[in-house]
């Protein structure tokens, strides 16, 4: 029970001061997007308006569409307005923090590196300042951890479920930034190594059901 009551404590903590620090930068800056930013700005519009993902006037699946997908439905709700879009992406970098903690319990969980880690996170200095960009790493890295938190689930449940949610959610990281496509080889590279001993059968199943449902 102690154990839990911190872990909860730290996370009300952690919660409290990234929407402290990362609203009191958004209420003091706000660029205008230029460049990729000004890309996903403009073309998530273009998809909120029906007018479809476009380049020069016809569809295109050269750029990733994931992210400009994502800002379309909030400005389907919000209307055409940047702060929506920022405060979504301080929100985003919020739940990055809080799973760096959830992480790290995982491999330290009677140690103060959790909450020290996730601090320091909250106060990187880069991490602050994209609060206030639409650049696709927030998603794209919130993405990431969570699929990697499921598969910690696999680890210890060994059940094809979590397996399944992991490769969905790696798949829409894919769509963000599709650097994610070479994962699953590495994982299952891991996962082949650490329990070779106790036999192919058990595993390969759970590797190959994550891989074939980030690749669909």
């Amino acid at each position: 029970m102690k154990g839990n009551y911190i872990v909860l404590r730290n996370s009300l903590l952690l919660l409290g001061i990234n929407v402290f620090v990362r609203g009191i930068w958004l209420l003091l800056w706000h660029p205008y997007p230029h460049f990729d930013f000004l890309w996903y700005f403009v073309h998530a519009i273009g998809i909120a308006k029906g007018y479809g993902y476009l380049a020069n006037g016809l569809p295109t699946a050269y750029w990733p569409i994931g992210y400009p997908l994502f800002l379309a439905e909030f400005i389907k709700l919000f209307g055409v307005h940047y702060i929506p879009l920022e405060i979504m992406n301080a929100l985003l970098s919020t739940g990055i923090v809080l799973l760096i903690y959830r992480h790290c319990i995982h491999f330290f969980p009677e140690s103060k590196i959790p909450f020290l880690a996730a601090l320091a996170y909250s106060f990187l200095p880069s991490q602050i300042e994209w609060n206030a960009t639409l650049g696709s790493e927030e998603l794209y890295t919130f993405l990431l951890l969570v699929s990697f938190y499921v598969l910690l689930v696999v680890a210890s449940k060994r059940s094809w479920l979590p397996a399944f949610i992991a490769g969905i959610l790696l798949g829409f990281a894919c769509d963000v930034r599709p650097i994610a496509l070479l994962f699953p080889a590495f994982y299952m590279a891991m996962v082949g190594w650490s329990h070779r001993k106790q036999g192919k059968k058990r595993f390969y199943p759970l590797q190959v059901n994550f891989c074939l449902t980030l690749w669909e």
